[in-house]
């Protein structure tokens, strides 16, 4: 896997090709440990080539603290609706989801697209 937060955290990826979407939730929430932290990078349009989300490059991010397994977990999220001007030209979004610390990341994550 490409790059990482730290030395040995690795990040997953996501892509999701946005043909007919209004709006875009991501919600997710971390398990044991420090936490998570997803950045959302805008693809181009026209030659794709995939640059991976970072803490640098995103253009939407969020973080939410590791759950120790009492009370409530905090949940994040992240909204996209189609106006926003970020997504000009855009075919696809690709997601990351980094560990908040030199660790495996443990999360779960959802996606609710309304087209």
């Amino acid at each position: 896997r490409p790059g990482g937060a730290l030395p040995l955290a690795r990040p997953e990826f996501y892509y999701l090709a946005l043909g007919g979407i209004r709006k875009l939730t991501w919600e997710f929430l971390a398990g044991a440990g420090d936490g998570v932290s997803l950045y959302v990078r805008v693809q181009g349009n026209s030659s794709f080539t995939p640059i991976m989300p970072n803490a640098t490059n995103s253009q939407w991010n969020a973080s939410v603290t590791g759950w120790d397994g009492s009370g409530t977990p905090t949940m994040a999220k992240i909204t996209i609706d189609a106006t926003d001007p970020r997504l000009a030209g855009a075919t696809a979004l690709t997601a990351g989801v980094f560990a908040n610390a030199n660790q495996e990341p443990v999360y779960i994550i959802e996606a609710q697209a309304e087209i």
